[in-house]
């Protein structure tokens, strides 16, 4: 599996906001619908780095 998997496309912000947008309809609140979103951009850019630094140190 290599890093570039992982980068955000265009298409994985929208279904993100598509899921922080049914999120703030269930529960009415934009805070939760931010932390949401906020905390699935930073997942998936935690992973590709997480994964970067894994194939360098197996290459070194």
């Amino acid at each position: 599996m290599d890093a570039n998997d992982f980068k955000l496309k265009k298409s994985q912000i929208v279904a993100f906001f598509v899921i922080a947008l049914g999120l703030y309809y269930l529960t009415g609140s934009y805070l939760m619908m931010a932390g949401i979103f906020l905390l699935l951009i930073l997942g998936v850019q935690m992973l590709t780095l997480w994964l970067q630094k894994k194939k360098k140190e197996e290459e070194e």
